[in-house]
């Protein structure tokens, strides 16, 4: 999720870096949330990969990035595995076995704990949710089981939470109505960057460039689109009967052999070992 180059934002995480250390002036929940809203491509993903991955001193991060694109990872059920084990690394535990009946409450009870002892080592945990809005799990009715429903209301021990995502569609409806995530006091608007606009430009280019040009290219999209991502360059070969170094070649773009950036965004993987060819 990470931008290739990151530029830009620095008053953006300057932001989430005071929001994150500041102590609370008053015990109300709200301030213990933070929410960037913002439409597509506009860049929310790459800030809080940034910030993720340089944290202010004092701060122990978890994250978690929804993303339709990547099969897998769009889901509650992925939430639970995916923080939890994060979660145990902090306590420096074993992560324990769970179940689909099980998971919420050891996630919460990991939070609680985790939380506590980043309080007692004078350090503050910070849950870091992008991509609320590619949720899977959000459905209609009562069967809906939302990644947002699993954030607590009252975040403990000081605990900071932070999450993205487009204005649209709204807030599941398995959220409690006293939530924070219900209410406006928690939005900051985010300003497309520029960067971002760039990397779209270029996303679409390449992406056209492989449509347009039909052949093994436009089946290329067209698999991973239909996979839901997670293909290799092998996988393509074989289920086109191409060969390796051919798909090799179509994800190569300009002088360098790199993935261009819609199939990349689509969860296509390089085949590890096979060196890039002319």
């Amino acid at each position: 999720m990470a931008a290739a180059e990151f530029r830009g934002r620095g008053a953006e995480l300057s932001e989430l870096a005071s929001f994150s250390t500041e102590a609370p002036t008053e015990d109300v929940s709200e301030r213990s949330y933070w929410r960037w809203l913002a439409p597509a491509w506009a860049g929310k993903s790459a800030l809080l990969a940034e910030f993720v991955l340089n944290p202010p001193a004092g701060i122990d991060v978890v994250a978690f990035f929804i993303t339709s694109r990547m099969a897998g990872q769009n889901d509650a059920a992925a939430f639970c595995e995916v923080v939890q084990r994060q979660l145990y690394a902090l306590l420096r535990e074993e992560e324990p076995l769970s179940t689909p009946a099980t998971r919420d409450e050891q996630l919460r009870l990991a939070l609680d704990r985790a939380a506590e002892r980043c309080a007692t080592e004078g350090r503050r945990l910070v849950l870091v949710v992008d991509g609320l809005d590619e949720d899977h799990g959000v459905t209609a009715g009562p069967d809906c089981h939302s990644i947002a429903a699993l954030l607590p209301r009252t975040p403990p021990h000081g605990m900071r939470i932070i999450v993205a995502g487009r204005p649209h569609p709204p807030v599941p409806g398995d959220v409690p109505g006293a939530h924070p995530l219900r209410t406006t006091e928690i939005n900051h608007w985010l300003a497309p960057s520029p960067y971002a606009q760039a990397v779209r430009w270029d996303a679409e280019q390449n992406l056209l460039r492989l449509l347009d040009g039909g052949g093994l290219g436009r089946e290329l999209v067209g698999l991973t689109v239909a996979a839901g991502g997670g293909l290799s360059a092998s996988d393509i070969a074989e289920l086109t009967g191409s060969r390796p170094r051919l798909v090799e070649r179509e994800l190569s773009a300009g002088d360098r052999p790199q993935l261009p950036p819609p199939l990349r965004a689509l969860g296509v993987r390089r085949s590890r070992g096979l060196p890039p060819g002319p």
